[in-house]
């Protein structure tokens, strides 16, 4: 009886080992497929911003144009509070940040012509060096000084993601995307989509 007992304790362990791989493989196989479903989502979504970007650019060649479409589309397409390009402008070894064109919603109000982040820093260090600026977590992040981080927190935001930009004769720019309502942490897809 005692051998019976621990045979069918055995086989009650195997079984049970043998289910619970089975069950774990079968989430591996979900995460997989939900994983492949995102990567081929941002693929549409770059496709689609291409194919925009692509049909306002041949209505027009005026650069305000596209950028005022480039920055509408980034911010529609990424679901983001706000999303502006600022032109880079270097005068007596400083640097000054110009807003060019702002998409946002329509609760967040900003002056004509001004962008809160004018006055952050590290925004034109990162720019002059034809960088990118990931920023999660503004309140966490150790990169920033701590008068970036400060005004940015008094602004409300929770993140940004900014890209520098050279244009072919040589101008500096960038692409900031802004976020206020929570916490947005930019994935690895958004940050390449935006480059």
């Amino acid at each position: 009886l005692l051998f019976y007992a621990g045979l069918a304790g055995l086989i009650g362990i195997g079984s049970w080992l043998l289910a619970t791989g089975r069950v774990n493989r079968e989430i591996a196989e979900i995460e997989l497929k939900e994983s492949e479903a995102r990567l081929q989502e941002l693929a549409q979504r770059e496709d689609i911003l291409k194919a925009r970007l692509s049909s306002q650019i041949r209505n027009s060649l005026d650069l305000n144009t596209i950028l005022s479409t480039a920055v509408g589309e980034i911010q529609t397409l990424l679901g983001i509070d706000r999303c502006q390009f600022l032109w880079c402008e270097i005068e007596d070894e400083s640097i000054r940040l110009e807003l060019s064109q702002e998409a946002c919603n329509p609760d967040l109000p900003t002056p004509l012509g001004y962008s809160p982040i004018q006055k952050v820093e590290a925004l034109g260090e990162v720019i002059l060096r034809g960088n990118t600026i990931r920023l999660d977590d503004i309140a966490r992040d150790s990169r920033l000084d701590a008068g970036s981080r400060d005004l940015l927190l008094h602004l409300g935001f929770k993140s940004l993601l900014a890209v520098a930009i050279r244009t072919h004769s040589g101008r500096l720019g960038a692409i900031a995307c802004e976020h206020s309502r929570e916490i947005r942490p930019w994935s690895e897809d958004e940050v390449e989509l935006l480059q």
